[in-house]
């Protein structure tokens, strides 16, 4: 019937003027007549052509609710039905087949693209663009090029928009900020925002979850509160501000179901966890509405913080909570180490090592860094400092430099002398640390090798001695001086770690748990 009606449409409007006349149907049941000589219909002729337009919007109408409701993975019981019905209904998105959305595959920056393009109704023809990894006929072209015009998606150092990386929480953050709200650059700023505005809440830890990958599902929720207010949290479930629980002495803080402390208790948090206050929360007040997990109660505000505390509670049965891993940024005050395009190698070695510590502090590890600040420490002394702690890992963080600024890639040191300890040991922990490194940042592998480097000939713990990037390379310049790489690579050594306990250790039960909270996996066992 509806091909019937189209059919009688076209032929009408191709009588009433056959060279200037253009009729399309989309593929979302959206109509387009291109009309330039409007003075040859008649009233009959313009009486009928809407009339028939009219029938046929009314037969395609329910097309773009149909298959929105036919997804067998969404069906009517999803959590996420309403918002991705409301967005495939208005074309925002599709599914990847007729009875198929996916929504729990993770979404790449280019169907992040789409989606914000669409939503914001730009121009998405395909057309050329800045990065050379878009090919100009690209579906996505268009709405990158455009997003990236008006302040909304960026691209890497290299001119390349890598379209098939999977999008994070916090990339989803700065991207939707830009598009409907304040641009800003700060991932804080945009998460607090899209908190505050009932889009998004945090994951499971008290934390945004910023480094997980983003799922169809919640990014079609996102989206969806953001265009329609229906959609958004309710402000008495909005839980915005950050703390941490510091109970000082003990290792929990009980949360109560109301304001008091004689009312029932719903749990105890332990020390160190982060809640989050409800968005109503007045300055000043004694007890507190918070959320912590999935839990949803009151606390005594005098033992929150904004600092996460020194003492965190871990579980005591851990193995993991008696391990030391220390951290040692090469160079330092007097001895900055390589020099290349202005920067200094004793600079990028502390960021990372920072960034690593971040990481390290969310775990049950206990963590060390033989600097803190920009100061000098002999070789001996970073020897010593891990010794005198019965360190059970020494991780030494460097940048590497030569003559020729084409050289480039990652390489990691291990030494073969029967004075640094348990030599498989090490070897097995410099492997895992050298896939990571190559994971993060990309450059070339220039392998696993053997060095009598004093820091790790000398310390009688398994040991390593990591070679991030060359300081002299343009490209790995990049990289090693730009926070958002130094973070991947802290990250990285992170997640080394994190592998050589599960492989090599056999810690798996306990470090297993590790990994989703940064949104990564065990590597492939490499020893």
């Amino acid at each position: 019937m509806i091909v019937f009606i189209v059919r009688r449409l076209v032929r009408l409007v191709g009588r009433l003027n056959r060279s200037c006349t253009f009729f399309h149907i989309s593929s979302y049941g959206h109509i387009n007549v291109y009309l330039s000589y409007w003075r040859f219909f008649t009233l009959r002729k313009l009486v009928t052509f809407f009339t028939s337009l009219l029938v046929v919007a009314l037969f395609l109408a329910p097309i773009g609710e149909a298959r929105a409701a036919s997804f067998s993975d969404v069906g009517t019981t999803h959590r996420a039905k309403e918002e991705i019905n409301f967005l495939v209904d208005r074309g925002i998105v599709q599914g990847v087949s007729p009875t198929k959305f996916a929504p729990q595959r993770n979404v790449t920056r280019a169907e992040a693209a789409i989606i914000i393009g669409r939503a914001l109704e730009v121009d998405g023809s395909p057309r050329a663009t800045r990065f050379k990894d878009i090919e100009n006929n690209s579906f996505a072209s268009g709405y990158i090029e455009e997003l990236v015009e008006k302040g909304v998606l960026g691209g890497y150092g290299d001119d390349t928009f890598r379209p098939s990386n999977q999008l994070t929480r916090g990339e989803m953050a700065l991207m939707i900020n830009r598009a409907f709200y304040e641009p800003t650059s700060s991932n804080a700023v945009a998460i607090q925002k899209l908190m505050n505005e009932g889009i998004a809440q945090g994951v499971k830890d008290g934390t945004f979850g910023e480094k997980l990958p983003l799922i169809r599902s919640d990014f079609s929720v996102f989206i969806a509160r953001v265009l329609d207010d229906r959609f958004a949290i309710p402000k008495d479930q909005r839980f915005v501000k950050q703390k941490f629980v510091d109970v000082k002495e003990g290792p929990v803080l009980n949360m109560r179901s109301g304001p008091s402390a004689d009312t029932a208790l719903v749990t105890s948090i332990p020390n160190g966890s982060i809640v989050r206050l409800a968005i109503d929360t007045k300055d000043g007040a004694t007890w507190v509405r918070v959320k912590a997990g999935d839990k949803v109660g009151y606390v005594h505000s005098g033992y929150l913080s904004d600092k996460k505390p020194t003492h965190v509670s871990t579980n005591p049965n851990s193995p993991l909570a008696k391990k030391l891993i220390v951290l040692d940024p090469g160079h330092g005050g007097s001895d900055p180490g390589a020099i290349g395009f202005g920067y200094a190698e004793k600079t990028a070695t502390l960021a990372i090592s920072n960034y690593a510590k971040k990481y390290f502090d969310q775990s049950p590890f206990q963590v060390a860094m033989t600097r803190t600040n920009d100061t000098f420490v002999s070789l001996a002394n970073r020897v010593r400092f891990a010794h005198n702690r019965n360190a059970d890992a020494f991780v030494s963080i460097h940048i590497n430099s030569a003559s020729s600024s084409s050289a480039t890639g990652l390489e990691s040191y291990y030494s073969a002398s029967r004075a640094a300890g348990d030599i498989r040991a090490s070897r097995a922990l410099t492997t895992y640390m050298q896939h990571r490194m190559l994971e993060a940042w990309g450059l070339s592998n220039r392998g696993v090798k053997t060095a009598p480097f004093y820091v790790i000939r000398w310390t009688n713990m398994p040991s390593t001695l990591l070679e991030m990037g060359f300081i002299s390379n343009k490209n790995d310049n990049y990289r090693i001086r730009t926070p958002k790489h130094q973070e991947q690579m802290g990250r990285a050594v992170y997640l080394g770690a994190l592998d050589y306990y599960y492989h090599y250790e056999g810690y798996k039960n306990d470090v297993a748990p590790l990994y989703s909270k940064v949104g990564a996996k065990p590597s492939p066992r490499r020893h």
